[in-house]
């Protein structure tokens, strides 16, 4: 079961329209992409630790392949992705504030629940 907190890793159709430029159809608005290159090796991380979130319920099955269409399975891969996380979170957690830790935590309990209840 996947916790509303867990939406945030979930890409909304405004975030796949991000790093192109131009005008939004819904509400007109210029979106600018971010230039990743310039940030600092901790918010790159969490940014790859949210990619490999929203990886984890791919390949559990629970969110559709946004390339396919389709609900792809393969545990292997999303077993994977959480003991990368897992890693990535060991390595910053000493440089996190009580909030981001908090959060990556019960985030990374949410991913290896899932992965259990999933995995057949």
């Amino acid at each position: 079961m996947k916790l509303s907190e867990d939406k945030e890793n979930e890409p909304s159709s405004s975030d796949r329209n991000q790093g192109e430029k131009g005008s939004t159809e819904e509400k007109g608005e210029e979106t600018v992409g971010v230039d990743i290159s310039s940030l600092d090796t901790y918010t790159t991380l969490k940014l790859f630790m949210s990619i490999l979130a929203g990886t984890v319920w791919r390949t559990l099955g629970l969110v559709v392949n946004p390339r396919t269409n389709k609900i792809e399975k393969d545990v292997n891969q999303a077993r994977i992705a959480i003991d990368v996380f897992e890693f990535i979170f060991k390595q910053i957690e000493g440089k996190l504030i009580e909030e981001e830790k908090r959060r990556l935590s019960n985030l990374l309990s949410d991913l290896k629940i899932n992965f259990v209840t999933h995995q057949l």
